[in-house]
C-alpha cells in the first residue's frame, strides 16, 4: 500500500510539470493582424514579400502588417493554390474553383479563365503558360489569358504539377505529362485501395513520389523514374497526411493533422521521430529566401522558424532566471519552484536535477568543475558537492563568482562574503577585512567588512591585477580596496549595476537605466557602440570567446570589444513567451538563453543571414491627402505643404528589429517614430526638398536609400513675375485713377451744366406753359363769363365772379415765381378755380375736394400748378359735351414719400371726347395739356423719384363710359407729418 502511495506521488510531481522541445519559433495569428488563423497555401514572391491563402482571402506580408486582398466577385473568400508567374503576378483560387491574381497591390478576376465549380489545382510553366484541368480535357492559356489549346484526355485528373517544366499529372493509375498539343503517357503504377480518395504527388532530386488521401500508414510510393513502395520509419499514428512540402534545402516535410514530419531527400528521418508542432494541423510548410521556414496551420495560424538549429526546451509553470554550464558540457537552469533542471547536450532533453526543500527561486547559480561543488541560491546559499548538500549560508545570494582556487566570493542582500574550502592567497590577502561567520569541514565562511553591509548586493568583480573588488549595490556601484571603499557614480549620479564583466583589464557595466558602462581610469562612460542598439536597460553582460555577449531590454547581442562589430545573436530567432533573457550560458557548440519559461539553445556560430531581396521601396506619396507621383518633376502650391510618404520593405527576420530614417536636404538622420512603414512631414515651408529614407536592424543591416524630390512653391506674393505684375498692375491703377477722376471732372462740369441748362428749361417751360398756355384758356373762358353776366345785367354774379377771378389770377401769378408750393395753397388755389367753373357752368356742375386728414397739408411741397391740366382736361373734354349731372370729385391721400392724387369725373370718356374733337377737325393738342407734358418730362429727369400719371377709364357692366379717373403719384418735397 506504502508502495502504491510513493509511485501515485512520484507520478504527480513529475507530471505536475510540462516539457517540451521545439525549434526556435514565433506564432503569428490574428492578435497580429493576420485576417484568419486557418491558412492553405503560401508562397514568397520575386520582391520578398510573403503571401498567404487564407479563410479571409489572399493575404500579403511584409514582416510589419498584413494586407487583405478581396474582390467582390468572389464567390467564396477562402483561397488557396497560390502560384507565382513571370510577370509578378500572384495567383489564387477559391474552393468552387474561381481564379484571381494580385498586381500592383489590386486583386483581378480574370473572366477569360474557365471556373471548374470546385477547386482543381492550376499550373504555370516558365512561360508563363497556364494549365487547368477542367471535365477530363486540359485547358491552356498564354499570359495575355487568351486560349491556346485544349485536349480531352477522357481521364480523371488528379494532382497536378510541373515536372521539368512540363505539365504532368496522374490520371487513373497513370501519370501522364502534356506536351506541345499532346498527351503522352510516361509511366503507370498500381492501383490504389480505393478507400483513398485523390492522389496527391510530389517531386524532388528528378523523382516522383505519390501519397494518396486521406492517409494514414506510414507508406509513400515512387512512381518515376521507378516504381517502389517506402515504407517510412516514422508512425504518423491516427494522423492523415495533408500535404507533402519540399523546401529549397531539399528537406521534405510530410505534414499532418497532427504536426509535421521531418526527413531528407532520401526520405530519412532528419529530427527525430516524433513530430514537430504536434497537435497543429500543418498545411505547409516554406522555406523563403534567407532560409526561415514558415509554417501554416489550420486553426493555428503561421509558425515562424528562423533556423532548423536553434531548439527551445519549454518548462510550463516555471519562471527561469539563473544557469550555469555543467559536467559533460551539460548545463544546469534553476526554476522559481526551487527546482534545477539539467539540460542534456546529447540527447536535447531538459530534465529535473534536484530540488532545494526551499521552494524558492533559483536566484544564483555555479558548478565549480574542479572541486565539484555547486553553489544554487534560493533565500539561502546551498552549497552541494558530489550532488549532495553539504551546507548552506544563511544569505540571499544574488551572484557568486570564483576568484581564487577553492575560493569563491558571492554578493546577496545586506553582506558581500567568501567561501573557503582551501587556503588561498586571496583569503591571506584579505584576511583583515574579514569576519568568520561558520566554518565545517568542508569550508569556511567570511563576511566583508564594508559599506555594502545592509545594502541589497547585486553583482560582484575581482580585478587580480589591481586587487580590487567591485560590487554593485542598491546604492550604486561600489570600489573597495584594502584601505577603503569608494562609490563610482556616473554624470556625479549614482549607477544600479545589475552585472558586471572583465573585458582586457577594462571593466564593463550593465544597468538598469544607463545601458553598459565603461570603467576606464576609475571614470564611468558611456559605451558608444552598444547605447543605442541595446537600450537603457541591460540584464546581463558574459564575455566568452573574446566576444562580448549583452542581454538587454532589445534582445541578445554579440559585441566585439577590439572591431566594435555589433550583432544580434537571436535575430529572427523570436521571443516566443519571453519578455526578456536573463540568463546566458555557452558550451563548445551553442550558447544557452534563459528567461521566461524558456531555454532557448542557439548555434555559436549561427550561419550567417543573406539578404535577399529586401529592398525599401516607396509605395505611395500624398500631398494634402492628394497622390503624386515623385518620378515627375512636381511643384506644390503653398497649401500643398502636408507631406505624407508610405514605404515598405520585406523584412522577414521578424525579432531582428528594423528601425527607418529619414534625411530632409542636407539635414541629419532622423528617425521615424514608431518603426512604422509611414513619414508625416508637416507644414513644410516653400522649397526645393530631397527627402531619404532608409532601413536599418539591430544587428546592422542597412537597406538602400530611396529618395523622394519635390518643389513646394513659395505664395503668390514671393514669386517674381508677381512683383512685376504688381508693378504694372499697379501702375494701370494709377492710370485708372487719373483717368477716372479726369472722366468724373468731366461729368460732373456736363452735369452741372446739364443740370444748370434743365433748371433753365424748367422755369422757361414752367412760365410759358403756365402763363402763355395755360392762363389765355382760363381767362378767355372767364372773360366770357363776365360778360355774360354784365349782358345778363347779374352785377352781383359778375362782381363775385370777378372778384374771385382777381383772387385766383393773384395766386396763379405768385404760384408762377416758384418751383414748388404748400399743398394748402394749391388746395386753396385749386377751390377757387373750380368755385369759378361751377359759377361758369351755373348748377349743372358739382366738384368735392377730399383730403385724408392724416394730411398736414402745410407740410407737402409740390410742383406748382401741376394739378390744374389735369381738372381742366376733366371739365373741359369730359364734363363740357355732358347735359348735367356734371360731377368732379379730388381725394388726396398719402402713401410714404409719395401724394396720391385721384380726379375722378363722370363725363363722356377720353375715347368719345377724342371722337368729338376729331370731328370739330381740332388739329392741335390743348395747350395745357401739352405745356404740362414738357413739364413733367423735364421734371421726372432731375428727380430720383418719378411723377407717375395713370388714366383709368370707368365703364358699367354694359361696357359703357361711366367716365375718367387720372391718378397723379407725386413724390413730396419735404416729409410730412403722419398723425
Amino acid at each position: 500500500m506504502k508502495l502504491k502511495h510513493v509511485l501515485l506521488s512520484c507520478v504527480l510531481l513529475f507530471g505536475a510539470i510540462a516539457f517540451g522541445q521545439q525549434p526556435v519559433y514565433r506564432q503569428l495569428g490574428k492578435q497580429d493582424g493576420l485576417p484568419s488563423n486557418t491558412i492553405y497555401s503560401s508562397l514568397q514572391d520575386r520582391q520578398g514579400y510573403l503571401w498567404f491563402g487564407t479563410e479571409k482571402g489572399l493575404v500579403k506580408y511584409d514582416g510589419h502588417s498584413f494586407k487583405i486582398f478581396t474582390h467582390t466577385k468572389m464567390t467564396g473568400q477562402a483561397v488557396s493554390d497560390l502560384q507565382l508567374d513571370k510577370l509578378g503576378r500572384v495567383w489564387c483560387q477559391n474552393f468552387i474553383g474561381q481564379h484571381f491574381y494580385a498586381f500592383n497591390d489590386s486583386l483581378f478576376y480574370p473572366t477569360k479563365i474557365k471556373t471548374a465549380g470546385f477547386y482543381i489545382p492550376i499550373v504555370i510553366d516558365k512561360k508563363d503558360q497556364i494549365y487547368i484541368t477542367i471535365d477530363d480535357s486540359i485547358f491552356v492559356y498564354n499570359k495575355s489569358l487568351n486560349l491556346v489549346d485544349s485536349v480531352f484526355v477522357g481521364r480523371e485528373f488528379a494532382s497536378p504539377f510541373l515536372f521539368n517544366n512540363q505539365f504532368t499529372f496522374t490520371a487513373d493509375s497513370f501519370l501522364m505529362r502534356y506536351n506541345k498539343g499532346n498527351v503522352q503517357t510516361i509511366n503507370n503504377y498500381p492501383q490504389f485501395n480505393s478507400q483513398y480518395s485523390r492522389l496527391h504527388t510530389f517531386n524532388i532530386n528528378q523523382k516522383i513520389f505519390c501519397y494518396p488521401k486521406p492517409f494514414s500508414e506510414s507508406v509513400i510510393y515512387q512512381v518515376y523514374p521507378s516504381k517502389k513502395r517506402i515504407q517510412l520509419t516514422t508512425d504518423f499514428g491516427k494522423a492523415s497526411i495533408q500535404t507533402v512540402s519540399v523546401t529549397n534545402d531539399s528537406l521534405i516535410f510530410i505534414n499532418t493533422t497532427d504536426g509535421t514530419y521531418l526527413f531528407n531527400r532520401n526520405l530519412n528521418v532528419a529530427i527525430g521521430n516524433k513530430p514537430l508542432f504536434k497537435g497543429y494541423s500543418i498545411s505547409g510548410v516554406l522555406q523563403d529566401k534567407n532560409g526561415a521556414y514558415w509554417i501554416t496551420t489550420l486553426g493555428k495560424g503561421i509558425l515562424y522558424i528562423p533556423s532548423l538549429s536553434a531548439m527551445q526546451f519549454s518548462v510550463f509553470d516555471e519562471l527561469l532566471l539563473r544557469s550555469c554550464t555543467y559536467k559533460n558540457g551539460d548545463v544546469l537552469v534553476g526554476g522559481n519552484s526551487g527546482v534545477v533542471y539539467t539540460l542534456n547536450n546529447k540527447q536535447n532533453k531538459l530534465q529535473p536535477y534536484l530540488t532545494i526543500n526551499a521552494k524558492q527561486q533559483i536566484s544564483s547559480l555555479l558548478f565549480d568543475s574542479i572541486t565539484d561543488v555547486l553553489f544554487a541560491g534560493n533565500g539561502r546559499l546551498n552549497i552541494f558537492k558530489h550532488q549532495k548538500q553539504i551546507g548552506y549560508v544563511d544569505a540571499a545570494s544574488k551572484e557568486i563568482k570564483k576568484v581564487d582556487k577553492g575560493t569563491f566570493m558571492f554578493a546577496a542582500s545586506g553582506l558581500v562574503g567568501l567561501i573557503c574550502f582551501d587556503s588561498s592567497a586571496f583569503e591571506k590577502l584579505w584576511l583583515p577585512r574579514l569576519n568568520l561567520i561558520s566554518t565545517n569541514k568542508h569550508y569556511r565562511v567570511y563576511r566583508f567588512v564594508s559599506h555594502t553591509e545592509g545594502l541589497r548586493n547585486i553583482t560582484i568583480s575581482y580585478h587580480q591585477p589591481t586587487q580590487t573588488i567591485y560590487v554593485g549595490t542598491s546604492k550604486g556601484l561600489l570600489q573597495i580596496s584594502k584601505n577603503n571603499d569608494a562609490f563610482l557614480p556616473y554624470n556625479n549620479k549614482p549607477v544600479i549595476a545589475t552585472n558586471l564583466e572583465w573585458v582586457n583589464n577594462e571593466l564593463y557595466v550593465s544597468t538598469e537605466n544607463l545601458g553598459v558602462l565603461k570603467l576606464s581610469y576609475n571614470q564611468l562612460l558611456t559605451v558608444n557602440h552598444l547605447m543605442p542598439k541595446v537600450g537603457k536597460t541591460v540584464t546581463r553582460l558574459k564575455y566568452q570567446h573574446k566576444i562580448l555577449y549583452v542581454l538587454s531590454e532589445n534582445g541578445a547581442f554579440a559585441f566585439n570589444p577590439v572591431t566594435a562589430k555589433f550583432t544580434s545573436i537571436i535575430a529572427g530567432f523570436g521571443q516566443s513567451n519571453i519578455e526578456e533573457y536573463k540568463d546566458i550560458v555557452f558550451n563548445q557548440q551553442q550558447i544557452y538563453l534563459v528567461g521566461g519559461d524558456l531555454v532557448m539553445l542557439l548555434p555559436l556560430n549561427p550561419p550567417s543571414v543573406q539578404h535577399r531581396n529586401e529592398a525599401l521601396a516607396i509605395t505611395h506619396l500624398y500631398s494634402n491627402y492628394v497622390p503624386f507621383d515623385s518620378k515627375k518633376v512636381v511643384r506644390l502650391s503653398p497649401s500643398q505643404n502636408n507631406i505624407r510618404i508610405l514605404f515598405s520593405v520585406p523584412w522577414l527576420n521578424l525579432n531582428d528589429k528594423l528601425n527607418f530614417a529619414y534625411k530632409l536636404n542636407d539635414a541629419d538622420w532622423e528617425n521615424i517614430d514608431g518603426g512604422n512603414r509611414e513619414l508625416n512631414l508637416l507644414a513644410l515651408s516653400p522649397n526645393k526638398y530631397t527627402i531619404q529614407i532608409k532601413a536599418e536592424s539591430t544587428s546592422g543591416f542597412e537597406s538602400n536609400i530611396e529618395k523622394v524630390s519635390f518643389e513646394i512653391l513659395p505664395p503668390i506674393w514671393e514669386r517674381w513675375w508677381f512683383y512685376f505684375l504688381m508693378i504694372v498692375f499697379v501702375g494701370a491703377i494709377f492710370y485708372a485713377l487719373y483717368a477716372y477722376r479726369i472722366k468724373q471732372i468731366n461729368r460732373q462740369n456736363k452735369l452741372l451744366a446739364d443740370n444748370f441748362e434743365l433748371e433753365k428749361n424748367l422755369q422757361k417751360s414752367m412760365l410759358s406753359s403756365i402763363k402763355a398756355q395755360m392762363n389765355p384758356h382760363f381767362i378767355f373762358n372767364a372773360l366770357n363769363t363776365i360778360q355774360s353776366y354784365i349782358y345778363l345785367n347779374d352785377k352781383q354774379n359778375a362782381s363775385r365772379f370777378l372778384a374771385k377771378f382777381s383772387s385766383l389770377t393773384r395766386k396763379i401769378l405768385e404760384m408762377s415765381n416758384a418751383d414748388t408750393i404748400s399743398l394748402d395753397m394749391e388746395l386753396s388755389s385749386l377751390q377757387l378755380y373750380l368755385e369759378l367753373e361751377k359759377m361758369r357752368f351755373e348748377e349743372s356742375f358739382e366738384f368735392n375736394i377730399k383730403v385724408d386728414e392724416n394730411i398736414q397739408t402745410a407740410m407737402i411741397r409740390l410742383p406748382s400748378m401741376i394739378l390744374q391740366p389735369y381738372i381742366e382736361n376733366a371739365i373741359k373734354h369730359g364734363l363740357l359735351h355732358k347735359d348735367d349731372d356734371r360731377k368732379l370729385n379730388i381725394h388726396f391721400s398719402l402713401n410714404q414719400t409719395n401724394l396720391i392724387v385721384s380726379i375722378d369725373d363722370n363725363g363722356i370718356g377720353r375715347k368719345r371726347a377724342s371722337h368729338i374733337n376729331a370731328t370739330r377737325n381740332e388739329q392741335h393738342q390743348s395747350f395745357s395739356t401739352q405745356a404740362n407734358q414738357t413739364r413733367l418730362e423735364l421734371l421726372m429727369q432731375s428727380k430720383k423719384n418719378k411723377l407717375v400719371v395713370e388714366y383709368i377709364d370707368k365703364v358699367d357692366n354694359q361696357k359703357q363710359t361711366m367716365g375718367t379717373t387720372v391718378i397723379l403719384t407725386i413724390p413730396v418735397i419735404e416729409n410730412s407729418l403722419v398723425n
